[in-house]
């Protein structure tokens, strides 16, 4: 019984100590993610740092630049998918 308690515990803050990451952890992250080339994976993590602290000024320009290559990333898509007149990928992008 006890070693049941013990491993729910153990379980219980494994899974909320995530939640406890501040505003720059993510900034941290999110500028690896960048430089890496995964520019949607950035745009998320440096939006979520923005949540979490709305005055962090990293977070935001982090979130300005990326955010603006994803919108131009959807953007080519969708011209693309107009030229080609394919509608069902113009209005999935």
């Amino acid at each position: 019984m006890r070693s049941t308690v013990l491993i729910l515990l153990a379980l219980a803050i494994s899974t909320t100590l995530p939640s406890c990451n501040g505003s720059k952890a993510f900034v941290k992250r999110a500028a690896k993610m960048e430089a890496a080339g995964m520019m949607p994976q950035a745009a998320n993590l440096y939006y979520t740092a923005v949540m979490k602290k709305p005055t962090n000024i990293d977070a935001m320009v982090g979130l300005q630049r990326s955010g603006q290559v994803v919108l131009g990333q959807h953007i080519a898509e969708f011209d693309e998918a107009v030229a080609h007149n394919n509608r069902q990928i113009a209005l999935s992008a």
